[in-house]
């Protein structure tokens, strides 16, 4: 009974191969491109997208605008339905507040692009300002 006991401590020191994230921000570390995007209710056509991308870091997201690299702090909230982001820029310039959801090893978000209240849901209408992307995990 010793020996089980003692396997099964050692056991859990191990780390174990394909080993889940120890938090909801270590699935968002790396790079991510914009897959889709729709807002105030319309689709933007694939061929408009904008090659954006960012890159997770820590707490930390960066992302190029305006010709310079910014970056942002990320606060996650999975305990809520839907679950819920803040993102603070560095520079203080800018804050969005929104939600996201996970679609295989896709990010979904839906956010105001005015810095307004937070969705609800996943929709856009015109005239609400939210902005929704899938953003696409790079490999």
């Amino acid at each position: 009974m010793r020996m089980l006991a003692l396997m099964v401590a050692v056991a859990g020191l191990l780390p174990a191969a394909g080993a889940p994230p120890k938090s909801e921000l270590d699935k968002f570390q790396g790079i991510w491109a914009l897959d889709s995007e729709e807002f105030e209710g319309k689709a933007v056509p694939p061929d408009q997208l904008s090659d954006l991308s960012y890159t997770v870091r820590g707490d930390k997201l960066l992302f190029a605008s305006g010709g310079k690299d910014r970056s942002a702090t990320v606060k996650l909230d999975p305990r809520k339905t839907p679950k819920t982001y803040d993102l603070l820029r560095d520079d203080g310039l800018r804050s969005l507040k929104g939600i996201y959801t996970w679609e295989g090893d896709n990010i979904k978000i839906c956010s105001a692009d005015d810095q307004g209240d937070r969705p609800a849901e996943f929709r856009t209408e015109p005239g609400s300002k939210n902005r929704m992307r899938v953003w696409k995990r790079k490999k």
